[in-house]
């Protein structure tokens, strides 16, 4: 065998060798996890709503009954600005006039019709008793 031919099998298989430790990595990179993947991971998690009720349609932000109650889908979002009266423990969940339907939507007595979101808050929350 010649030494040139030798050498070049060295090298081959050396750069084979690191390509094939460095697969993993660039699998994750691929699939969402390298920088700033992990973020991008959650949001996609996050953004996984449970299925509504059966027939029902899931009440919007727009809707002006909704929207005159300042209400959003998440909690977490209020403009605590423009609803003082916010409280991080408060949430549809919670309200009075909240009633369950599914793991995830209800209806409410004061925005009719369709269901909302069980992590959601409106300015007309009133804790349950």
């Amino acid at each position: 065998m010649s030494e040139q031919f030798r050498d070049s099998r060295r090298v081959f298989l050396k750069k084979g060798v690191i390509a094939l430790a460095c697969l993993p990595a660039a699998g994750a990179v691929m699939n969402g996890f390298g920088p700033g993947g992990l973020a991008l991971a959650a949001d996609k998690a996050a953004a996984k709503e449970p299925a509504l009720p059966a027939g029902q349609k899931a009440v919007k932000e727009t809707d002006p009954v909704a929207a005159s109650f300042g209400y959003t889908k998440n909690a977490g979002k209020v403009d605590k600005t423009k609803y003082p009266m916010y409280q991080a423990d408060s949430s549809c969940l919670n309200c009075q006039f909240y009633a369950s339907l599914n793991e995830g939507w209800g209806s409410c007595q004061m925005i009719q019709p369709g269901v909302v979101s069980v992590k959601g808050w409106c300015s007309v929350y009133n804790k349950k008793i």
